[in-house]
């Protein structure tokens, strides 16, 4: 909505109100990836940073993509408050390598899987032949965004109210797509999660254990396509996916990252959040994050040119002739009369 203001050139005034307003970005980094809204919304935070200390812009997120807030917004690190986590629970990282084009049992996400486990993959056809592969033997839930308004409401209710503290537990596996990795409060005690980039990997891991409850090891498997693990031209599905949203490369240097990083012990929240401030920092692996950005904003560039005209002013549509009413042959309105009105033009001397 405050984006209108900017491309359609009409109700400046809403900018006015978003200069003078208190903001809240919740879930910015969702925007990174979007073609033409990180451009804008970029915009829309250089306008705050103009401000300086009248700004008043929150930009929230577990996830903030150091190098997108420095890089693109123009922050600075001290303009970047954290948070520790209260969750003290222990995580096991493990991987898994699969062959993509199998849809069984060595598939992990087309495994058969306990009670109060996810499995979060990228797209919703995969979300939905696991669900359809296990239907006989599961008691699941699925969730992705391509229902209908009135069953996705319906579904979204019944994922809280299952996978909620406390929640009713009346299904035993959620499997759903991207749609509940950020923002739900919700929780399971294992997840499995396809490849995907550190921003995506770390919201998912948010829903394992989210109020740090369990004793023992929380388990988060993710399930890699063995096209990716071995390196070189990847072809694979999950490849072209995060290719076309731009994040492979980094994607790739992130699971590189942790592999080198991480042990076979298991680990904290708060440490693995600060391998991710780490990650940012690596110089080898900043090359891939500035790689994918680019060609990110290289494509939000061509959408903005494409789809977005200079200020213009179109003539109203003339209005179509006014033509003789005609009575209908067959009517139901009875015999009385059909009358037009006369008309008498009194602009001269002469009757017409």
């Amino acid at each position: 909505q405050i984006t209108n203001a900017i491309i359609t050139h009409r109700n400046v005034n809403s900018l006015v109100d978003y200069m003078t307003a208190h903001v809240v970005f919740d879930e910015y980094h969702e925007y990174i990836n979007m073609p033409a809204f990180n451009l804008l919304f970029a915009e829309l935070i250089e306008c705050k940073r103009l401000q300086e200390n009248n700004a008043k812009a929150l930009l929230v997120s577990a996830t903030p993509n150091y190098y997108f807030v420095e890089s693109l917004l123009g922050l600075n690190e001290y303009d970047i408050i954290e948070v520790d986590s209260f969750n003290k629970s222990q995580y096991q990282i493990d991987w898994q390598i699969f062959d993509e084009g199998k849809q069984d049992k060595t598939n992990p996400l087309y495994k058969e899987q306990p009670e109060n486990t996810f499995v979060i993959s990228n797209t919703a056809i995969t979300a939905q032949l696991s669900f359809i592969a296990n239907q006989s033997t599961e008691n699941a839930l699925l969730f992705h965004g391509k229902y209908k308004k009135t069953d996705k409401h319906t579904i979204f209710n019944q994922v809280v109210d299952n996978f909620e503290e406390n929640g009713t537990h009346h299904y035993d596996v959620l499997r759903s797509g991207p749609i509940v990795q950020a923002s739900l409060n919700i929780s399971c005690n294992r997840m499995v999660t396809e490849f995907t980039h550190a921003e995506n990997w770390l919201q998912r891991l948010g829903r394992l254990d989210r109020f740090g409850k369990n004793e023992t090891v929380n388990h988060y498997i993710t399930a890699i396509p063995n096209s990716l693990s071995a390196g070189g031209k990847q072809f694979s599905k999950c490849a072209r996916f995060l290719n076309n949203l731009h994040s492979l490369q980094s994607a790739k240097a992130w699971h590189e990252f942790l592999k080198a990083e991480l042990s076979d012990e298991s680990v904290t929240i708060q440490q693995i959040y600060q391998l991710y401030k780490q990650f940012y920092q690596n110089d080898t692996h900043k090359k891939a994050i500035e790689e994918d950005l680019k060609k990110a904003l290289k494509q939000s560039g061509e959408v903005i040119n494409d789809k977005l005209l200079d200020p213009i002013s179109l003539p109203n549509k003339k209005l179509p002739k006014e033509t003789a009413v005609k009575i209908k042959k067959q009517s139901l309105r009875g015999d009385n009369r059909f009358v037009q009105m006369a008309v008498w033009n009194i602009g001269n001397d002469k009757e017409e």
